[in-house]
């Protein structure tokens, strides 16, 4: 992941102005921040460091980006109690839930 201050709305606004003026690349690069694992990073004079609960986040978004979505653990459970006929259905629950639901719109 890259963070690029200038696209941050706090940004000095020389730095703004030389990026607008067509700066040259070693100047472009030097605004560029690269994130290392550890969560911090420095380039030139920039600083950064993401709290733990950010480094969480990217971790989390990370796995969800490569996840496809389904638990396939629980498929496979489900699947087997139906084949074997051990699936039962709380219609009681089901009828809670749905109430409740039309509830919260209502």
């Amino acid at each position: 992941m890259v963070i690029n201050p200038n696209n941050d709305i706090s940004s000095n606004s020389s730095t703004h102005a030389r990026h607008k003026a067509g700066s040259s690349s070693a100047s472009a690069d030097k605004a560029t921040v690269a994130l290392t694992e550890s969560g911090s990073t420095i380039s030139g004079d920039n600083a950064v460091r993401l709290s733990p609960e950010a480094q969480s986040i990217e971790r989390l978004e990370s796995r969800i980006l490569t996840s496809d979505g389904v638990d396939a653990a629980k498929v496979a459970q489900l699947q087997q109690q139906i084949a074997d006929g051990s699936y039962e259905i709380n219609s009681q629950s089901i009828a809670e839930k749905i109430l409740n639901y039309e509830k919260l719109l209502g």
